[in-house]
């Protein structure tokens, strides 16, 4: 291993590695090892919240911010604040241009814009 200064002024070094393989020497797209199929995608996460108060509005929020899609519940609160949380969640909504699904009653489903639903179509696939 090879010991280098940092070059951030603060006197740090740290240590490269050597690989007896030049460190990059052109396009990865031409290299077939990066066109594994089996490969790990990045991983997509779903917010599940069942709120219990309309303060917990606050957590959906934060997650469909973070374009994260969230399924919440709202069978533990009374139907003026369902209502109060579903005005929220339309407003959000239309903000970020996403999409919002009814699963069940009083269960709903909040896309972000870059997310859908695959619906089956009609008839088989061509």
């Amino acid at each position: 291993m090879d010991i280098r200064n940092t070059g951030h002024g603060l006197g740090s070094t740290c240590a490269t590695p050597s690989y007896g393989e030049p460190a990059y020497d052109g396009d990865f797209a031409a290299d077939d090892r990066y066109d594994d199929p089996g490969a790990r995608q990045p991983e997509m996460h779903i917010a599940v919240v069942r709120l219990t108060d309309f303060r917990d509005v606050r957590i959906i929020g934060e997650y469909f911010r973070r374009d994260i899609p969230v399924l919440f519940d709202v069978h533990d609160l009374d139907a003026s604040d369902a209502k109060r949380v579903i005005d929220f969640a339309s407003g959000a909504i239309l903000g970020r241009r996403g999409d919002i699904e009814r699963v069940s009653n009083r269960v709903f489903l909040m896309l972000p814009p870059n997310a859908s639903i695959l619906k089956p179509q009609a008839g088989p696939p061509a």
